[in-house]
């Protein structure tokens, strides 16, 4: 029999749990959001603004007037991921503001995978279109997804720097 009073030793893909967390709910959180979102406005409706030639600035606007639950739930999906993930592993002792304090990289993802989603949708018709390629709506959710992981990877590598940054400069 297993004494269940002594802790596991963390397994190497226990790393992984809290991105793969993170990434699974602002997904699913995207797809409500769209499915939500596709009741007010058309998809081919959709289709047409994204592959025309527009500016960043323009595709952030598109976004938040036309999609405006896939955003909001995306974005409080990854809250959700970071109460799942973060708080946990938060200690009894710490007040609430130091216990924040672990939610905040969780908060900077979710916020860098939104905007891998805007940056996403601005670039992937435009290279679509100058590729000859058709744009769809399960293509735009493919490129979203891709936008998502950008931005999470861009978020990790981020957070790896700062984190090798102050290693180095802790003394001892």
């Amino acid at each position: 029999m297993t004494d269940m009073s002594t802790p596991l030793a963390p397994r190497l893909e226990d790393k992984w749990l809290g991105p793969a967390v993170m990434f699974v709910l602002c997904f699913s959180g995207m797809m409500i959001g769209l499915a939500i979102d596709l009741q007010s406005v058309l998809p081919q409706t959709i289709v047409a603004l994204c592959t025309r030639p527009h500016s960043l600035g323009d595709s952030i606007a598109l976004h938040a007037v036309l999609l405006p639950t896939t955003n909001i739930l995306m974005f409080v999906s990854g809250l959700v991921a970071a109460f799942y993930s973060a708080w946990p592993s938060c200690g009894h002792r710490e007040t609430w503001s130091q216990r924040a304090l672990f939610l905040l990289p969780y908060v900077g993802c979710s916020v860098a995978m939104l905007i891998g989603m805007f940056l996403s949708e601005w670039f992937a018709p435009q290279v679509a279109r100058h590729l000859g390629m058709t744009w769809s709506v399960p293509t735009m959710i493919g490129a979203m997804a891709v936008g998502m992981a950008g931005g999470m990877a861009s978020w990790a590598a981020l957070d790896a720097l700062a984190a090798n940054a102050i290693r180095i400069r802790s003394p001892g």
